[in-house]
């Protein structure tokens, strides 16, 4: 949103958790009894908050892997394991995001909530604790 605009930045963070919410529904259609579900998201979470496609090399000469803060992709994970996840998230990170105004702030909510979301689940019986190893 900084760089391009609000449009711009609402589209770019839909489309990161989609992405996100993409690979665990593909994960699940390949090997929908594998149970390896939350390995897969994590490995997409390390490509998105360390991105072979933005390599720099610092001033002490080591190369570093940048990326983005993974918010979004911790929300479409979420999002893909279990879709009402967004029904607490969605209002959840725009009240953040509009009372606070920091970006960062929202990303670290967004992972936080998300941990407190399967907890409860998996607290209730309603899901497995796997994806709060994830989450975390």
């Amino acid at each position: 949103m900084r760089a391009a605009g609000l449009w711009a930045g609402l589209l770019t963070a839909i489309l990161d958790i989609l992405k996100s919410a993409a690979t665990v529904w593909l994960a699940q259609a390949i090997t929908p009894m594998c149970g390896c579900t939350p390995l897969r998201l994590l490995l997409q979470f390390s490509g998105t908050i360390t991105s072979i496609f933005m390599i720099e090399r610092g001033s002490d000469g080591i190369i570093r892997l940048r990326g983005g803060a993974g918010g979004s992709a911790a929300g479409g994970g979420a999002l893909g394991l279990w879709p009402p996840a967004a029904l607490f998230l969605v209002p959840f990170g725009l009240l953040i995001w509009y009372g606070i105004g920091y970006a960062s702030i929202t990303t670290l909510s967004i992972g936080l909530m998300v941990i407190i979301i399967f907890g409860v689940r998996a607290a209730l019986g309603l899901g497995p604790w796997q994806y709060i190893i994830f989450m975390a």
